[in-house]
């Protein structure tokens, strides 16, 4: 079991390193009586890196500052001497002016900070407290060293977050114990002061650093920084790198959980063995002779994800994979199990699907051969917005928005704008603000805005599909069909995480920000809500309907979801007719 599952974390993490420790290995934890020194100073490092002038500023090597203080703090004989010294580090900073009029924005918060310990008497002299109070109530922050965030609609995507000037210290493959607290306390602030969505974690952000103060070696640092990344509960959380999936075999077929089960879905290979003993719709039980349901046990706290459907999506992706030459399948079909030894081939020579694009021979908008209006936004291009928009709502008995998939173009605004619904604010934004860390503003008052004349309505029913692979932008789409009369929405629990990541998209790739020893990863900086301020976050989109595939319609080539969004326009019709 332990080999299977660090071969599938690493895959999950997409970081394979070398360990260059030469062969020294590190206690399995800090002595307890480091820990609560070491969460102050974490703590306190990081209030400072975005609250002190002169830090924010730039003006130290706030990285080495830590690495500096580390050592100390850890060898400090006694409570007195640790708290001691974190206040003399608090003084060696410049004072911070008086500033009565300092307050904060006439805006509705939808996030408020969470100072954890910095308030706590147990962790911080009582002179501190006041000295970080102070800072707190009087210091004034307009630009920040180590984050941005474009509040200017005319310059790009509004509220996007850019952590900067992070050093990767990619040279450090196994990070000492001094920079992997760096690493520890970097992500633990940058999450704590700018992710939107940090009271929605399963586990309350700021008692966090109690339970991963420690990394254990470079393998385990590796596996400690995926673990902490997946507590954001964020599907647009990811730990990554450049290089991914080399050199990892894949058995030539695809796999997804239906009913609660791994089910073989397609071929991706012309491997005759496999095709011979495996059939679509089959159920995995096991792998080389660990069950399915403890692999995935043991993944789901390494595996970022909003919300249990999208941690079995990735899971069900990576979960055959390994670097094995061949694997043993244990399969179940008709009440018998048996088993299979199935190849591995490298996944350059498979045709794995693109699951953001699953269908990319077919047009964006088509007619159904039922005179149904059929749109794919994953293949819609902006040139043929009108004349598709056109063609699908003309004399047609109903409309289906397929988003399982990722959009190409952001149809729901044509769409809207087609049924003169203009100016139309369909979702409730939430923005960071370097003067105020922590802080998520909206500045909106929550109220749908919609001017429309009713008469340009489309009268028949749009049906929006949608699915785990319903993210982000595709989600964004959702809440404008939802606008629209007579739309239902019908599927499978949504990913749960709308609004743009941290970083931002930079030639095609999201770039995140780094940690120690090379790793990158990002998470949504944005955050984005019904009108009436309701969470779409972690949730997903409001569906009407619950609709999902079963093993019985993979095994016949149905699409499920798809036949029932035509029955519902079908009924609908007729009704009417």
């Amino acid at each position: 079991m332990k080999r299977t599952i660090i071969t599938l974390l690493c895959i999950f993490s997409f970081c394979c390193y070398s360990c260059n420790n030469n062969g020294q290995t590190n206690k399995s934890e800090l002595p307890q009586k480091e820990k609560k020194p070491l969460i102050a100073l974490g703590q306190l490092w990081g209030f400072l890196k975005y609250h002190h002038p002169a830090v924010a500023a730039g003006n130290y090597d706030w990285d080495m500052e830590l690495v500096k203080l580390i050592p100390s703090i850890r060898e400090a004989k006694n409570e007195a001497q640790w708290k001691k010294i974190l206040d003399n580090w608090l003084d060696s900073l410049p004072p911070v002016d008086k500033n009565a009029d300092k307050k904060l924005p006439d805006m509705e918060a939808k996030t408020k900070p969470d100072y954890g310990e910095l308030f706590n008497p147990e962790y911080f002299n009582s002179e501190t407290i006041e000295k970080i109070k102070f800072i707190l109530d009087n210091a004034v922050i307009t630009a920040n060293h180590y984050v941005t965030v474009n509040l200017n609609w005319k310059e790009g995507l509004p509220g996007l977050i850019n952590i900067t000037n992070e050093p990767a210290y990619e040279e450090l493959l196994y990070p000492d114990l001094s920079y992997r607290l760096l690493s520890l306390f970097r992500y633990w602030n940058i999450v704590n002061y700018f992710f939107p969505y940090r009271d929605l974690c399963d586990q309350k952000w700021s008692e966090m650093l109690a339970d991963f103060v420690y990394a254990e070696n470079q393998e385990q640092y590796v596996f400690t920084c995926l673990k902490l990344v997946a507590k954001t509960d964020d599907s647009h959380a990811f730990l990554g790198e450049n290089n991914l999936n080399q050199g990892l075999l894949k058995p030539p077929f695809e796999t997804k959980f239906i009913e609660d089960k791994l089910v073989v879905t397609m071929f991706t290979g012309e491997d005759a063995n496999v095709k011979e003993k495996i059939k679509i719709g089959d159920v995995i039980t096991a792998i080389d002779g660990e069950l399915v349901e403890d692999i995935v046990k043991e993944l789901l706290p390494y595996t970022p994800a909003s919300n249990y459907a999208v941690k079995l999506r990735r899971i069900s992706a990576k979960i055959v994979t390994g670097n094995s030459n061949s694997a043993t399948i244990t399969v179940l079909r008709d009440g018998k199990s048996f088993d299979v030894k199935a190849s591995r081939y490298d996944m350059r020579q498979l045709h794995i699907p693109d699951y953001s694009n699953p269908h990319p021979e077919q047009e964006g908008y088509q007619i159904l051969e039922n005179n149904i209006g059929y749109v794919l936004p994953s293949r819609c291009k902006v040139e043929d917005r009108n004349n598709g928009i056109k063609k699908v709502m003309s004399g047609t008995k109903g409309v289906i928005i397929d988003l399982r998939c990722y959009p190409s173009d952001y149809i729901s605004l044509p769409f809207l704008a087609y049924l003169n619904m203009t100016h139309t604010r369909f979702s409730l934004i939430s923005y960071a603000n370097v003067s105020y860390p922590g802080y998520f503003f909206s500045f909106t008052n929550g109220k749908p805005d919609v001017e429309e004349k009713q008469a340009s309505w489309y009268k028949n029913k749009i049906v929006v599909l949608v699915n785990e692979y319903t993210q982000s932008q595709a989600e964004d789409n959702v809440l404008g069909f939802q606008l629209i009369p007579n739309t239902v929405v019908i599927g499978s629990t949504t990913a749960g995480a709308d609004g743009a990541i941290v970083g931002g998209i930079k030639d095609g790739k999201p770039p995140g920000f780094n940690l120690p020893g090379g790793l990158v990863t990002f998470f949504t900086g944005l955050g984005v809500y019904y009108p009436d301020g309701s969470d779409l976050q972690r949730i997903g989109v409001k569906i009407d309907e619950i609709v999902k595939p079963t093993i019985a319609g993979i095994k016949t080539g149905r699409d499920e979801v798809l036949e029932r969004a035509i029955e519902i326009i079908e009924t609908d019709y007729n009704k009417v007719k």
